[in-house]
């Protein structure tokens, strides 16, 4: 069952540039993180591996944590 979804947002950093960033939505909680990538391709990698480990929401920030360390 897929629970996980990637998010996109703009932001602009302290120069005044715009940048896309990447976060994860959580289905059937009440959950999202945004601003966690700034890549795409480790976004998607990081929201298709939550899903295929059937990741508990409960895990989804040390799980991010851990992917960014």
């Amino acid at each position: 069952m897929i629970l996980y979804k990637l998010n996109e947002s703009k932001t602009i950093d302290d120069t005044g540039r715009p940048h896309i960033v990447y976060g994860v939505d959580v289905f059937q909680h009440i959950d999202s993180v945004t601003d966690a990538f700034t890549d795409k391709d480790s976004a998607e990698h990081f929201v298709a591996l939550c899903n295929q480990l059937d990741l508990a929401p409960v895990h989804l920030r040390d799980a991010l944590e851990n992917a960014l360390a």
